[in-house]
């Protein structure tokens, strides 16, 4: 938790970026068979995202969790449907470096069952206009793919087909 105000309030200091983009990876975890998904992020943009600099005195006093300020924007900001359901997301963990947050989910699907993946995704997109979210995925015994959405396309669909 610290190393993460740590990296917000770090990424203030560097200079801005001149792109704006997330990516994310939805892959078949190994161990559960479930399908899990990753998230990666600049540390700033998401900072501004999740509006830190209004709730850090209460992430300081202990009243508000960040992982509570994660999940929320998150939800907000992506939805995913797996072969027709909506598919719900719990935030596992996050690794932070200076310049990204990944944050790593675990989606309520499959992997082996999955055949169609809808993705919504509005990251970002209320904060820059250029805004782009990449999308790769990568199942065991499915070919892989990629998507990129942004302010024009924020959603996909991905058929996915045996190897």
């Amino acid at each position: 938790m610290k190393l993460f105000l740590f990296f917000l309030f770090s990424a203030t200091l560097f200079a801005p970026h001149p792109i704006h983009l997330t990516v994310m990876e939805i892959y078949s975890a190994e161990k559960s068979k479930n399908l899990e998904c990753s998230v990666t992020l600049f540390s700033d943009d998401f900072a501004r995202a999740i509006q830190y600099e209004t709730y850090a005195p209460q992430i300081q006093s202990g009243k508000l969790k960040t992982d509570d300020l994660i999940i929320k924007y998150l939800r907000s900001k992506l939805q995913l449907k797996v072969n027709g359901k909506n598919g719900s997301f719990s935030l596992q963990r996050t690794e932070n470096t200076h310049e990204t947050i990944t944050c790593y989910l675990k989606l309520n699907a499959v992997a082996a069952e999955t055949q169609k993946i809808e993705i919504a995704s509005k990251l970002m997109l209320e904060l820059f206009s250029d805004q782009r979210n990449l999308v790769k995925i990568r199942i065991a015994g499915k070919k892989e793919g990629a998507l990129s959405l942004d302010k024009s396309k924020t959603s996909a669909v991905a058929a996915l087909t045996a190897d």
